[in-house]
């Protein structure tokens, strides 16, 4: 049986996500005054960040099909968090 895998580059794109979420995010807030201050949406990313370029470093030849539910499950508890905190 194969198991489903992808790319390496494919945790490129995250993270380029990741970067281009945190402009976006801190220049919504310098031009229109809405959602988080930078430093809450840096510390809100910051450990999400850190993780995705540990596993970018350790060079993987693959992502396997659990790394990359966690990735997306990370994903989804960051989404949760910043919706809370841009709620309250």
């Amino acid at each position: 049986m194969n198991e489903l895998t992808f790319a390496p580059w494919f945790l490129d794109l995250v993270l380029a996500f990741t970067l281009a979420e945190w402009l976006v995010l801190v220049l919504r807030y310098k031009f229109m005054g809405r959602g988080m201050d930078p430093i809450n949406v840096s510390l809100g990313l910051a450990p999400g960040l850190m993780l995705m370029l540990a596993l970018k470093l350790s060079e993987p030849t693959t992502l396997t099909l659990p790394v990359m539910a966690a990735l997306a499950a990370s994903g989804l508890a960051h989404a949760w968090d910043f919706r809370r905190r841009f709620k309250s």
